[in-house]
């Protein structure tokens, strides 16, 4: 890998200009949804702009260690495309989300251990499972088509399913009674407190308690869906659709800037960030 192809997917990944956040008070059923708070008290700045394209760097110039994995092929343990993994101590969770659409547990060896739910639509099933975390000692699997989220323990017997109204591409649990989701352009017209916001809070019953992110609805597109949501340490990392910032999201409700990426003067045209060309 050059530097010029790492610059060009750093910036394609990380930069845009829509940050506007709206003060618009909007209720939901009666119930006020508050606008969460953007804190820039302090962040680092990543400086990308020396990057001259004209040389290469090696994989350990950037990781102290490099290790694989040989997953198992026995016929249960066939996973298509990677797209998200969960390090425990023993073992890997690995969820393919539209290959063979399933999660599987795998040893640290590569020995599948066992499959997380299956396809279909009954209890403990999925027609996509569309993103995941551990939420304590459970395994929490999103479906966007049945807009449900479902829990199981380590050992892969489901426990039980949480429903919700609207649809979401990432999700995070703070605590019992409070989720964050993330949204994309396309969906929720009959939410007219989310519909225009990429972010936003719920209680365990779906109702609506805050949004963030204001972005004019179906106006832009990002190029990179995966990893602009981040949850660790029951911390949210957020990067917004065409955005040089990256946020961090708290179980408080505050906003607050973690890191802005310089660029220098290579910037993207303005007809890429307003996303009219996209």
């Amino acid at each position: 890998m050059t530097k010029k192809l790492f610059g060009i997917t750093f910036l394609i990944f990380l930069f845009g200009g829509c940050s506007n956040i709206s003060k618009e008070g909007i209720k939901e059923d009666g119930r006020p949804v508050s606008e969460m708070k953007i804190y820039r008290d302090s962040f680092r700045t990543i400086d990308v702009k020396e990057i001259d394209g004209s040389s290469a760097f090696n994989v350990e110039e950037i990781f102290d260690s490099v290790s694989f994995i040989r997953l198992s092929s026995d016929t249960e343990a066939t996973i298509g495309a990677i797209d998200q993994i969960i390090f425990l101590d023993s073992v890997l969770i690995l969820r393919d989300g539209y290959t063979s659409k399933s999660v599987k547990m795998f040893s640290k060896s590569g020995q599948f251990v066992r499959s997380i739910g299956s396809h279909g639509r009954g209890p403990g099933e999925y027609i996509e499972p569309t993103f995941m975390e551990l939420y304590g000692n459970k395994i929490a699997i999103y479906d966007q088509f049945m807009r449900r989220i479902q829990f199981y323990n380590l050992e892969g017997k489901f426990l039980k399913s949480v429903k919700f109204p609207f649809y979401s591409m990432k999700f995070h649990i703070f605590n019992d009674n409070q989720y964050l989701f993330n949204s994309i352009s396309c969906d929720n017209d009959e939410f007219r407190s989310i519909f225009n916001y990429s972010v936003f809070e719920t209680d365990s019953t779906g109702t609506f308690t805050s949004h963030g992110f204001y972005r004019k609805k179906n106006t832009y597109q990002s190029l990179v869906n995966r990893h602009h949501f981040f949850p660790k340490n029951n911390i949210v990392y957020y990067r917004p659709v065409y955005n040089d910032t990256i946020y961090s999201i708290h179980e408080n409700g505050s906003i607050r800037v973690e890191f802005t990426v310089n660029f220098g003067d290579r910037t993207v045209p303005e007809k890429y960030r307003n996303g009219k060309e996209i």
